[in-house]
């Protein structure tokens, strides 16, 4: 896939979230997960081949800390 064309979605493991991650997927998009369920998160990163899935809080800058290292420059 194309590095240039990646994507970040968070909520990503239900609803809106999945369904734009699903979208994004399907148009080439390197995808890169974020949700605070694990469980739900791991099914869809394996469905949408994602490079990206870590679990966590929006709320929580720990948390966010974390995406940003794993992710870099989106």
């Amino acid at each position: 896939m194309d590095e240039s064309r990646s994507a970040l979605v968070t909520g990503a493991a239900s609803g809106i979230g999945l369904a734009l991650s699903t979208l994004l997927s399907e148009r080439g998009h390197l995808m890169r997960l974020f949700d605070l369920d694990g469980d739900a998160l791991a099914v869809a990163a394996t469905q949408l081949d994602a490079e990206i899935a870590v679990t966590g809080n929006v709320a929580d800058p720990a948390a966010m800390q974390a995406l940003a290292d794993r992710v870099g420059a989106v």
